[in-house]
């Protein structure tokens, strides 16, 4: 007697993410969060960032959340992402900030 096993369709999403590589078509609208210790300045020091490194933005794409104790902030902006390396440069630049926990 065969014995089946149900497969749940969060395991049959994780198995495809992982055996199959995502691509992203350049450029793209892409959106990035940052997750950071709430300070003031914060939006500020987002778009710094993006600023020097000459990434295009969407205006109005900037939307902040604060934390329930109000100790974190999450600031996301929607940038034209036109390659790879471009994100990775951010990210970098993002994570380098010591009061900054998260990029997504």
């Amino acid at each position: 007697m065969a014995v089946y096993r149900m497969v749940s369709s969060f395991y049959l999403r994780e198995y495809f993410l992982v055996n199959s590589p995502l691509t992203i078509d350049f450029p793209c609208e892409y959106p990035i969060k940052i997750i950071a210790e709430n300070f003031p300045g914060l939006e500020r020091f987002v778009f710094e960032i993006i600023d020097s490194n000459k990434v295009s933005y969407l205006e109005n794409s900037l939307v902040s959340n604060f934390s329930r104790s109000g100790k974190y902030c999450s600031v996301r902006v929607s940038i034209i992402a036109t390659g790879e390396n471009q994100i990775v440069q951010l990210n970098r630049e993002f994570m380098s900030d010591s009061r900054v926990r998260l990029v997504l």
